[in-house]
């Protein structure tokens, strides 16, 4: 991928656009006047493609290039803000812990001290986490 955020966006939403039309690159390609190379190498967001290019694809798509602003990083902003709006079960379900659990066997019963507390948890399966494993008593003990 391109060093370049804005490569990386409009290769994304080219890619996107013409996946919500069903058109191979090839097809989208024929639209433009283009090479189906040309296509892929914009959709790779490699480098920066020229803007007569990208007008050039999305014409074809019916659709036109619009620029804006934004303060720096203010993408990431975004992003977390979005990411904290999702509910805590659908985090931790993104996180994969199911296959992290799968693969750690039978570690979590040789685990002693102060990490019991944890390998109970461990032993949970992602969306259950929250019910049975949401916290515990003083002695580390599973609630309920």
């Amino acid at each position: 991928m391109s060093d370049s955020r804005v490569a990386s966006q409009i290769a994304a939403a080219l890619r996107r656009e013409r996946g919500a039309r069903f058109l191979t690159q090839h097809e989208l390609a024929d639209l433009a006047g283009l090479s189906q190379s040309a296509v892929a190498r914009v959709e790779r967001g490699n480098r920066m493609p020229s803007i007569p290019l990208v007008e050039r694809l999305f014409a074809a798509l019916g659709l036109q290039l619009a620029v804006g602003v934004e303060p720096l990083e203010s993408h990431l902003d975004a992003r977390m803000t979005e990411l904290a709006s999702r509910p805590l079960t659908e985090r931790i379900e993104d996180l994969g812990l199911d296959r992290v659990i799968e693969r750690l066997g039978d570690l979590p019963h040789l685990l002693a001290g102060s990490t019991p507390p944890c390998s109970r948890a461990l032993r949970c399966r992602s969306t259950r986490w929250i019910s049975r494993c949401g916290g515990a008593t003083r002695r580390g003990s599973p609630p309920g």
